[in-house]
């Protein structure tokens, strides 16, 4: 057999192999795999996008407390200690509102940079 007719027998081998495999094994089912379902859940209280968030603060003390400012919501954080905050911060940490606890994060993960204490 010659080279070339050696050569031409595995690329069609290989191509009838590239093909066949994948169109055989899509037809296979997977064991062990749950069904596809989509259920719906309602959103939790930290999901929702209507809530709001703020600080109230009580002799170097602080809360984190939900709804808007002057409403009087459930406690989320409280004993929240700021004496070492920068005073322009205290001043301003309780006249922010907040529309989720993962603003609320960045503002407390924020107090101890530079920008703050220049």
């Amino acid at each position: 057999m010659s080279k070339w007719r050696t050569y031409a027998l595995a690329t069609v081998a290989g191509v009838l192999l590239g093909v066949a495999v994948p169109l055989v094994t899509w037809y296979w089912p997977i064991p062990h795999q749950p069904a596809a379902t989509s259920v719906p859940t309602a959103p939790s209280s930290s999901m929702r996008a209507s809530e709001y968030y703020h600080f109230v603060v009580d002799q170097g003390k602080m809360a984190l407390v939900e709804g808007r400012r002057g409403e009087n919501g459930a406690v989320v954080i409280q004993n929240l200690d700021i004496s070492a905050w920068p005073a322009a911060v205290r001043e301003m940490a309780a006249k922010v509102e907040f529309r989720s606890l993962d603003e609320v994060q960045s503002f407390i993960d924020s107090v101890d940079e530079p920008l703050w204490l220049e």
